[in-house]
């Protein structure tokens, strides 16, 4: 339950803070292996939630906007995604099988990832 509470404080934008990223709350949980948290237990929540959360709105490293559409069990970092802007680029892709693409940055729903929340 705690890592749940942690993940939900963190990622959620309240009154009093900013929200974090998904990479920034993965650092901070992180730092708490083994003390705040049991390590397999931490593993075994972000292999289910991700690094980047399903219908997370990412930039990649070629210019477009993907939105995260489903986890990849082997590397939690390079998840299956649609891209979605440039519109003559939006298809599936499995960041697995494409080596060429990453993700660069999140694009927080309330600010600038807000436009391509309604894309997919």
């Amino acid at each position: 339950m705690a890592i749940c509470d942690v993940y939900d404080a963190l990622s959620q934008r309240r009154g009093y803070k900013q929200d974090y990223s998904p990479d920034i709350v993965y650092g901070i949980m992180n730092r708490d292996r083994g003390s705040a948290f049991d390590p397999e237990l931490l593993d075994k929540f972000f292999k289910i939630m991700g690094f980047w959360p399903v219908g997370a709105v990412v930039a990649l490293n070629d210019g477009s906007i993907a939105l995260v559409k489903e986890q990849n069990d082997a590397d939690i970092r390079r998840p299956k995604i649609e891209i979605v802007s440039p519109a003559d680029k939006k298809r599936a892709v499995d960041l697995m099988q494409e080596s060429s693409l990453k993700i660069e940055r999140y694009l927080n729903p309330w600010k600038e990832g807000k436009q391509y929340l309604q894309l997919s």
